[in-house]
């Protein structure tokens, strides 16, 4: 049931012709979140329909492993540049962004961030990915995804974005195939943005999504700072920021897929610890059983090729066996219990080995295909959340999704002077 991957090979910093300089990175550690505008790379309006409303971008498929994808993608990247398919802005601003929709609404300013701001995480990493984006950002010289960061109290910032969107036309305005709309408009008012810059200085950021690219953004910058290239917009990362006041951000959960575990065996395992009832029905009557039995303890949906069974009243000796290193805040959340006592101690799956998945629909159809096991389980509180965060500690890798996550397609930064 074990499969060992293969050691992902460590690319060369590929860091060409970048002016070199004998400084080293300066800790700025700022109170708050420290803004610049930069010159964004959109997709250009013929192309914007077909290709935004997809989701399909060159650079959103830096989860491969090994330096061939990151190459294929940066290849890729340069080749829409070359085309006309991406086109730049003529110069630096910051941008509004918004989407609308059956996922949730959303209005935010896109821009660059400086790594040094004070971004609170709320979630460990999985190092191997991390190093994946950090390789892709090697060859292709871009950020990917802009970061999700909430803040709160920002209400010149929040009056000035509401401003833009009344009064101008957006640079890009599609609808997406998923019943998102999303809409981005420039803001490059210099006064406007010294104003934003000023407020947001004062205020800190909690990091709902982009915890391996912030560290990816991290690592690539101190690698250009030791081969000795100096302050840089390597210093930045880009990055969403949304007025939780309003905009609130959704929380959904992520889901396990275990393309290698053998189901009987997975589900002869969890027989002994927990209480098992199969299923029957669509997936909707399947997540609300689950919903129904989370009140009571640590429940889960196993879903196997051909069947799905409900896990609920974990034998508290399993628990106390798998738990006793976690954290006291961290022990009662199930996703937790899930990791430690069920994948790994009864499962023995290594976290390499294990695909997350914010769609159960998706999850599910990955393992009908596919074979191997999905486990559905609920997202975490808000308050777990938050008595887990009080305590100075950070979730299990992938423990809640936030969103709605800005479109990977409407704006690229790249990394070059």
């Amino acid at each position: 049931m074990r499969f060992t991957l293969r050691r992902r090979k460590r690319v060369a910093d590929a860091v060409g012709d970048l002016p070199r300089a004998r400084t080293s990175p300066e800790q700025l550690g700022h109170a708050g979140v420290e803004i610049q505008s930069f010159r964004g790379w959109h997709i250009a309006p013929n192309r914007v329909q077909d290709l935004t409303a997809r989701y399909a971008t060159p650079w959103n498929q830096h989860a491969a492993p090994g330096e061939n994808s990151a190459a294929e993608t940066a290849n890729v990247l340069r080749a829409w540049q070359r085309s006309g398919t991406l086109v730049p802005d003529r110069e630096p601003a910051m941008y509004v962004y918004q989407q609308t929709g059956p996922r949730g609404a959303q209005r935010g300013l896109l821009t660059a961030a400086h790594l040094d701001s004070r971004i609170l995480p709320h979630e460990t990493v999985r190092p191997e990915r991390v190093e994946g984006i950090t390789n892709l950002m090697r060859i292709g010289r871009c950020n990917l995804d802009p970061l999700l960061l909430g803040y709160s109290g920002g209400r010149r910032t929040t009056v000035t974005l509401s401003a833009v969107v009344r009064e101008q036309r957006p640079i890009v305005d599609v609808l997406a195939s998923d019943g998102q709309r999303h809409g981005l408009w420039r803001l490059d008012d210099r006064a406007a943005q010294l104003e934003i810059a000023s407020e947001l200085r004062s205020l800190s950021a909690f990091l709902a999504d982009g915890h391996h690219r912030r560290l990816a953004a991290r690592q690539y910058r101190r690698e250009l700072y030791a081969a000795g290239y100096g302050p840089g917009p390597w210093d930045s990362v880009s990055a969403l920021l949304v007025d939780v006041r309003q905009s609130p951000l959704t929380l959904g959960p992520v889901h396990r897929v275990l393309p290698y575990v053998d189901s009987r065996t997975a589900l002869s395992r969890a027989a002994r610890w927990f209480h098992v009832a199969q299923l029957t029905g669509p997936i909707t009557h399947w997540v609300r059983a689950l919903h129904e039995s989370v009140p009571y303890g640590p429940a889960y949906l196993v879903v196997t090729p051909r069947e799905v069974f409900l896990l609920t009243e974990p034998d508290p000796a399993l628990r106390e066996a798998a738990l006793g290193h976690v954290a006291g805040p961290l022990r009662s959340m199930h996703a937790t219990i899930l990791d430690n006592a069920v994948m790994r101690s009864l499962w023995d799956v290594d976290d390499a080995e294990v695909d997350y998945e914010p769609s159960a629909t998706r999850a599910v159809r990955q393992v009908r295909e596919q074979g191997g096991v999905a486990v559905l389980l609920a997202a975490p509180g808000q308050t777990e959340i938050h008595r887990a965060s009080s305590a100075g500690l950070q979730l299990p890798h992938r423990t809640a999704a936030f969103g709605p996550k800005p479109h990977p397609a409407m704006l690229l930064r790249t990394i070059e002077r």
